[in-house]
């Protein structure tokens, strides 16, 4: 999907984009890294795939990734990768984490750019804590934002997270936490 398009679909769902440009290369490249070697991942909120296209490229050949998104323009530019691993769902993350149809053998990792703040805060708990529950022992848990608002209330789930400030996306710049679940 292009900048200006991006931009467009952004401005008329920007509650649900959270940002305005799509993730850099750079910061897609270092997410996708972060997860390197597992092989059943779910992403929430992948937007035009920036990042999604980074997590395939590390990903082995036999692993699977769900993308959840809800935004129709953005769904679309996901179904057009024509990957094979890419199994796109456009359902509501909390919806998602409710109704448990995960469709994977196991959750080894899940990377999320959902604009958090704009979630209530019961909302909000409660999509990492569900993310917590889901995660296979070991499993990492990598949340990408503008601000680093969720910081606090990840680490009550889960007190191994790190984070740090990524200037690598000028338009937000990112802070970008990972955590291991115990």
């Amino acid at each position: 999907m292009r900048k200006a398009a991006f931009l467009k679909t952004a401005l008329s769902d920007f509650r649900h984009a959270g940002t305005l440009f799509p993730s850099s290369q750079k910061v897609s490249d270092e997410i996708g890294h972060a997860l390197n070697g597992h092989r059943y991942i779910v992403e929430y909120g992948a937007g035009d795939g920036a990042v999604t296209q980074q997590i395939l490229r590390h990903m082995p050949p036999d692993g699977k990734l769900l993308a959840l998104e809800i935004n129709d323009d953005f769904s679309d530019a996901l179904d057009a990768f024509g990957d094979a691993r890419l199994a796109v769902k456009r359902q509501d993350v909390v919806h998602f984490l409710n109704n448990g149809a995960i469709d994977l053998p196991r959750v080894e990792a899940v990377v999320s750019g959902i604009p958090l703040s704009f979630l209530d805060p019961t909302t909000r708990a409660a999509v990492i804590r569900r993310t917590k529950e889901i995660l296979a022992p070991g499993g990492t848990f990598v949340i990408y934002q503008a601000s680093p608002f969720f910081f606090p209330l990840m680490r009550l789930h889960f007190p191994n997270a790190k984070m740090h400030l990524s200037l690598r996306n000028l338009l937000p710049p990112y802070f970008i936490a990972v955590a291991r679940k115990d």
